[in-house]
């Protein structure tokens, strides 16, 4: 018989989410200030006032898009981590991981080190029935800065970046629409870098490093919040 253990959760913020407010709140008041001035300078200085009202709207934009970020970017718990993006969710049972570590790759002698976490899946099934395809749509896109990196050092070719729509097929089943089309690019991925999910630095409180530490930490001891019960 197996008895569970209490479940501790960690959530982690994202940095894209950190001073939404207080980027909202300096656009407002410097478009203030300006309008302010307007009042007695319009004359003289129309284009610098011009320029300076778009910086602030610009500002204020930039805090309403971080105020639209989840307020949680990962939950980690003993059985999975779970990344919530604005855009859908993707979670991974602890079990179906194979690797995690900062992405690097070496060339010509020198250590590149990505502001990426790599996790490695045991089989891509992990992912195929745990990605919601609006994130999956939305990835293929937020990767292209990897698949830059990629084919500007070798280690793709300009055929493989192409975004590929075309069905995948995984162990007999026949996989369509967008998660496909992210499937397909996780491979050739996974064939460059070594890793199928890539977790920008952006989108955690810390260091990718620190973040590998904690997550490598957590699976672990994931296994420890279930124990065998001896009956009497």
């Amino acid at each position: 018989m197996i008895t569970e253990l209490p479940t501790p959760e960690i959530k982690i913020k994202a940095q894209a989410k950190h001073h939404a407010y207080s980027l909202m709140l300096l656009g407002l008041l410097s478009l203030a200030l300006i309008i302010l001035l307007a009042q007695h300078y319009w004359l003289e200085a129309k284009l610098v006032l011009i320029f300076l009202v778009l910086v602030s709207l610009v500002v204020i934009f930039i805090g309403f898009i971080k105020r639209l970020e989840p307020e949680t970017s990962f939950l980690i718990t003993p059985q999975w981590i779970r990344y919530l993006h604005k855009y859908g969710v993707w979670q991974i049972a602890w079990p179906d991981i194979a690797r995690i570590a900062q992405v690097t790759e070496t060339t010509f002698l020198e250590r590149i080190e990505l502001p990426y976490v790599g996790i490695k899946l045991n089989s891509l099934n992990a992912i195929v029935t745990n990605i919601s395809p609006r994130l999956a749509s939305r990835l293929i896109h937020e990767q292209r800065p990897l698949i830059h990196f990629c084919l500007q050092h070798r280690l793709l070719t300009m055929d493989q970046v192409i975004i590929n729509f075309t069905p995948f097929k995984l162990e007999g089943k026949t996989i369509k629409g967008p998660v496909a089309a992210f499937l397909h690019q996780t491979t050739i991925l996974q064939q460059a870098l070594g890793y199928h999910l890539y977790i920008p630095e952006s989108a955690v409180d810390r260091p990718c490093q620190a973040f590998v530490t904690l997550l490598n930490n957590c699976q672990r001891n994931a296994d420890k919040y279930t124990s065998p019960e001896t009956e009497a």
